[in-house]
């Protein structure tokens, strides 16, 4: 899920943030009608798949840690997700290819721009339309992003305080015995700890890159006059920091990807050693312990791994005269 996610992100660094600043620089649309639209699908998909990607992948760690039993369909189950993922990214964002669109200015008809005017009959498809896009490519994205992952952290917590009297009601074991499960709750601690930072990291990078921006929109949206009061420096900047998110998600998930390849390798090493412990003694009834439920996190983690979200979700701003030269 990396590279997909990876994909995404590059869509929106080198399609969207060159598009907005060629944008700013020349103020009109020079590249024509059929690029308008081209430009504006681009300009939505990227942020579309990248979101979606975000939510297969909080999925991904929900059925993987609550479920660890089904790693048999865990491939399969990743594919269709993320099949799904690509075809909704697409159906939302082909919208954007109708709607906007290239007209000449009233006045001065040789001043172009790419807007979004008479794209609608009335104001209230046009407010349901862009509420819509807020829900897809915001709200819902984030509603499943914290629901999983306090799940996920919920579930890391029982299980560690499970093992940690598991280990206390089992001290009359032998002494290799013991080691191995002190071993284990030190793991299942580490990699609790290790989620939740990470858990911690994606939530608020989210919801701080983009809230700014999602409410600027929706401002623009319900009280358009006093929202064009506010500085379009302000709103370019507030774009350019939910963009960032885009920047931020490498740093993110790929600084835990490393972590977890090296404490899968530990876990394997350890793995091996209580099986030949269990070789040399005698056979006891074998129970499913912490090590397997990490193995299962950490291969997971190690397969894929992580909503930024963009559309212009107002009327294209009135068309200005070109800059003086």
């Amino acid at each position: 899920m990396i590279l997909h996610l990876t994909i995404a992100d590059l869509i929106v660094t080198f399609v969207m943030m060159p598009l907005e600043i060629c944008w700013r620089i020349t103020v009109e649309w020079i590249a024509g009608d059929a690029f308008c639209r081209i430009m504006l699908f681009f300009r939505a998909f990227g942020p579309y798949l990248s979101s979606m990607v975000l939510v297969c992948i909080s999925i991904d760690r929900f059925t993987a840690i609550v479920y660890p039993l089904k790693v048999n369909v865990a491939q399969k189950r990743v594919r269709y997700m993320l099949r799904c993922a690509w075809a909704t990214s697409f159906l939302c964002s082909l919208p954007q290819s109708f709607i906007f669109h290239v007209e000449s200015h009233p006045v001065q008809t040789d001043f172009e721009q790419c807007v979004s005017f008479h794209s609608f009959n009335t104001e209230y498809e046009k407010v349901i339309y862009n509420l819509f896009c807020i829900f897809v490519l915001y709200c819902g994205p984030l509603i499943v992003i914290v629901y999983c992952y306090c799940r996920v952290l919920w579930v890391i917590w029982k299980r560690s305080k499970l093992t940690t009297n598991s280990t206390d009601d089992n001290q009359s074991e032998t002494s290799s015995h013991c080691i191995f499960r002190l071993s284990d709750t030190r793991h299942l601690e580490k990699t609790r700890s290790r989620t939740l930072k990470m858990t911690f990291l994606i939530v608020i990078s989210f919801f701080f890159c983009w809230t700014p921006y999602v409410v600027i929109d929706l401002w623009y949206l319900f009280d358009a006059k006093s929202a064009e009061k506010l500085d379009t420096r302000i709103q370019s900047s507030m774009f350019m920091f939910a963009v960032f998110n885009s920047c931020i998600n490498p740093l993110v998930y790929g600084s835990y990807i490393f972590n977890f390849k090296a404490s899968l390798k530990n876990l394997c090493h350890c793995q091996r050693l209580q099986l030949r412990s269990a070789q040399s003694s005698s056979h006891i009834p074998r129970k499913v312990n912490s090590v397997e439920i990490l193995d299962r996190v950490n291969d997971e983690y190690q397969s894929s791994h992580p909503v930024e979200v963009f559309l212009e979700l107002r009327e294209a701003t009135p068309v200005r005269r070109p800059l003086s030269r």
